[in-house]
């Protein structure tokens, strides 16, 4: 999160984070496993851009969700 990382921080200092980033947030998402396939170069790699609105939400989860219904 905006070069801070958040792989071993509880998730109450994770949320608060994410709280106070400014408008502009730069996640990096990945995982522990090894990957299976070779990595893709970055230039591959799309760039997901969430407005942080005035009520301070990301609009994620609800992002999240309506795709999964």
């Amino acid at each position: 999160v905006n070069d801070f990382d958040v792989t071993n921080i509880s998730h109450e200092n994770a949320i608060n984070l994410l709280r106070s980033a400014p408008v502009k947030l730069t996640l990096m998402v990945g995982r522990a496993a090894q990957n299976l396939l070779p990595a893709l170069p970055l230039e591959k790699i799309p760039d997901v851009i969430l407005l942080k609105g005035p009520s301070g939400q990301l609009g994620m989860w609800q992002s999240v969700l309506s795709r999964a219904f």
